[in-house]
């Protein structure tokens, strides 16, 4: 059977065991009360209900994939067999052949999606940022205008503890792993699980209600990502540890995506099945650009070149035949092309525009240019700018540069970095570079413009008016909720905030504390929940996490304690269930090198545990089927397995071809009995 009829065969056992199987589901349950509980919003002044999902107001799914490269895809000519889901979604969807990142690491590219600003805009920069809540994100945006807003996410970049989480209803991040344990769990079964229900719930209550309101689901998919996790496929479980063993970075990085798109066709085929594909909007979209060998896992290493920016978009819209769009787009334009799509005017702030004419065939688009940026932590001080035609790059510390011709065939670095091409670049560049500075106070401004208007979100006149008046800002601030409660008060220096900020949630109860400096988080936070207690108390020194952090499940009930020194991880990190029993320890050393026992738990059973030395992985690791039965054990001596390995089925039986010796990593030959 062809890999999508099975998919969509799958979809339909599964929603058919949704509707009968009257087992209680923890997983279930909050996205079915989120489906028939009513939308809080915040921003609308008056209780109308918001119109229903249509063509011209569609739903929005939202599929991000880390490190997905275009060039493993078959969508994007690639001959294996590696994405046949994506291939089959692609023939009715706009496939975008020049998608470009602003940077190939995750956390900012993802604020930047989000806020459509790049990485010198939103302040997000590393990999412990935090997005601070003077930006308007897209969740937030749909919020306000009647949207049903849901996420569930995968990667520790995007945790609620980053600030991604603004204006979601639901926020899903109980499958955010700790990095040391996200390397050997797989996740996309899980998230496609998540995604189906929703789907399903939302189905379900639009078939009872005419006026059900239009949702916004984003899912986010970790696999395939730099640190491989080897994907056995039905017809291979003879010959399991030959074949990882063979497995080249390559053959692991294809096996992964063949994994998750097999997963993302699920939630594809739920759409279809579930009969809203006329009326929802989706996107698959590489999260960032890929980090790949030679790059490898290190995300302190990246560079601004071709495979490090370009990425995969698909998006399928309503009433839209598709077709392969040739110009350049960037992902800083995606979130104003969903608001476009959603009848929204863009805000001042938004330094990315509308690409919707390309979706529906026009032709008259004008690219702008991709501002190329790595973060602050990064080894490489690179900025860059990308037009059509061409690619600069500049070090920051020595002023080199490096200019390449861009054509359909690929990317040639030629000579001329003084000449005039390249000082017209290097023009465009610090254009860029001040454009962003301004991005920061402007999207501030438009917070208060909206709460003194009391709009949900702009119109031209005062989109055209805050944008004037956004960067002037100065001295006290307090930002209101429709219903005159206190949203956000602080202060602002220059059009930054400064000093103390506090927020509260719209019935008046406090939300959070955080200290800025020059409008980067620094000294210590407060986070509360909608019931009064604390769920965060942290601290960062210049935008980065520092000293102790703690989180707790209900305000008294410890979740997390972690500890970081100039943004590295330190001393003993421990997580707890919401049973207040200990799921997993980790030591780090100095350089954040991890030492000690880890073990994690999903939804009380054990996934999986071993031990670090100095970074390395020694002892026995062992990983467990969900249901309890031990799946995997794993021998390792100084990071190399060494020793005899076993693998089981969900039934305990041993399974020919998981079982084999190794010594330094290397598999034995198997003694002829």
């Amino acid at each position: 059977m062809p890999g999508s009829v099975c998919a969509e065969a799958e979809v339909r056992v599964t929603l058919s065991r949704m509707c009968t199987d009257s087992r209680p589901s923890r997983i279930a349950a909050p996205w079915l009360a989120l489906a028939l509980a009513a939308l809080l919003n915040a921003c609308s002044q008056e209780p109308t209900r918001p119109p229903a999902a249509s063509a011209a107001r569609p739903n929005i799914l939202l599929i991000t994939v880390d490190s997905l490269r275009k060039d493993r895809l078959q969508t994007y000519g690639f001959a294996g067999a590696s994405s046949p889901e994506l291939l089959k979604f692609s023939k009715g969807a706009s496939v975008f052949d020049d998608a470009q990142s602003n940077t190939p690491q995750g956390l900012p590219s993802y604020a930047s999606l989000m806020t459509a600003l790049p990485t010198a805009s939103h302040g997000c920069g590393t990999r412990n940022g935090v997005l601070a809540p003077s930006h308007f994100t897209l969740a937030e945006a749909l919020l306000a205008t009647g949207y049903d807003t849901a996420a569930v996410v995968t990667c520790e970049s995007l945790g609620r503890q980053r600030g991604l989480n603004q204006g979601f209803v639901h926020f899903d991040d109980e499958l955010v792993l700790p990095v040391p344990l996200a390397e050997d769990v797989s996740t996309s079964a899980e998230v496609s699980t998540r995604g189906l229900l929703f789907l399903k719930a939302k189905a379900d209550a639009a078939a009872t209600n005419q006026g059900e309101p239009p949702w916004f689901l984003w899912l986010h998919y970790q696999d395939p990502r730099p640190d491989h996790v080897f994907q056995g496929f039905a017809g291979e479980e003879g010959n399991i540890i030959a074949l990882r063993q063979a497995a080249t970075p390559d053959d692991l990085y294809e096996r992964e995506v063949r994994y998750a798109d097999m997963h993302i066709g699920r939630v594809l085929a739920g759409v279809d099945v579930l009969g809203i594909g006329g009326q929802t909007l989706v996107v698959v979209v590489g999260a960032h650009g890929p980090l790949w060998p030679p790059l490898g896992p290190d995300f302190t290493s990246p560079d601004l070149l071709a495979d490090s920016t370009s990425l995969p978009l698909l998006i399928r819209a309503p009433a839209s035949e598709g077709g392969r769009p040739q110009p350049m787009v960037r992902t800083i334009d995606l979130a104003p092309t969903l608001l476009d799509y959603a009848g929204l005017a863009l805000p001042p702030a938004s330094l990315g525009k509308s690409f919707r004419g390309l979706i529906e065939g026009q032709a008259d688009w004008n690219a702008s240019e991709c501002f190329l940026e790595l973060s602050p932590d990064a080894r490489t001080d690179q900025v860059g700018v990308l037009t059509g035609s061409h690619r600069l790059l500049l070090d920051r510390k020595t002023g080199g540069t490096q200019l390449f011709e861009r054509s359909a065939s690929g990317e040639v670095e030629v000579p001329g970095a003084d000449g005039a091409v390249a000082q017209e670049l290097k023009r465009q560049l610090a254009a860029l570079q001040s454009q962003a500075q301004e991005g920061a106070s402007q999207s501030l401004g438009l917070r208060m413009s909206l709460s003194i208007r009391g709009e949900a979100w702009p119109t031209s006149a005062a989109a055209q008016e805050t944008e004037q008046s956004a960067t002037a800002l100065d001295g006290q601030v307090q930002i209101n909720y429709a219903n005159g409660e206190p949203w956000s008060r602080g202060s602002i220096q220059q059009g930054v905030p400064t000093g103390l900020w506090e927020t509260w949630f719209p019935d008046g109860m406090r939300k959070s504390s955080d200290m800025y400096d020059n409008g980067v988080l620094d000294g210590p936070s407060l986070a509360w929940m909608r019931s009064g207690k604390l769920r965060l108390r942290s601290e960062c020194k210049a935008g980065v996490p520092n000293g102790r952090w703690s989180r707790w499940w209900d305000g008294s009930i410890r979740q997390a304690e972690m500890h970081f020194s100039d943004g590295v991880a330190q001393d003993t990190w421990t997580y707890w269930n919401a049973e207040e029993v200990a799921v997993l320890e980790l030591t780090f050393r100095e350089e954040g090198r991890r030492v000690g026992l880890v073990k994690s738990f999903l939804n009380g059973n054990q996934l999986a545990n071993g031990e670090f030395l100095d970074g390395l992985r020694v002892g026995v690791w062992r990983t467990w089927y969900r249901g309890g039965g031990l799946k995997r054990y794993w021998p390792y001596e100084a990071g190399e397995l060494h020793g005899k390995s076993f693998g089981y089925d969900p039934r305990g039986f041993l399974l020919e071809g998981w079982n084999g010796e190794f010594s330094q990593g290397s598999l034995l030959p198997q003694k002829v009995k």
